[in-house]
């Protein structure tokens, strides 16, 4: 879903996640700001216990941390990488 300026959400199962049967929705709300605008980033997956989510959910975060560094990165100097 796209909602120019406003919000953007994926439906997907990301990373270490993708072959357990589990329903992933990444979303990355925006609001303008005087000189600049606010990203804000979040992940909601669920699923059954079976799939053991609490044992992903550090790593998970951690990458979804780094990949979002890099789009600030991206967006304020036109490299993702320092």
């Amino acid at each position: 879903m796209l909602m120019r300026d406003q919000v953007v959400r994926l439906a997907a199962a990301l990373g270490p996640l993708q072959n357990k049967a589990v329903t992933g929705v990444l979303t990355f709300l925006l609001k303008a700001e005087e000189g600049g605008t606010t990203l804000t980033a979040g992940y909601r997956v669920n699923g059954s216990g079976a799939s053991a989510l609490d044992k992903d959910a550090v790593a998970v975060d951690g990458v979804l941390a780094i990949q979002v560094q890099r789009l600030k990165r991206y967006v304020e100097t036109g490299r993702a990488a320092p």
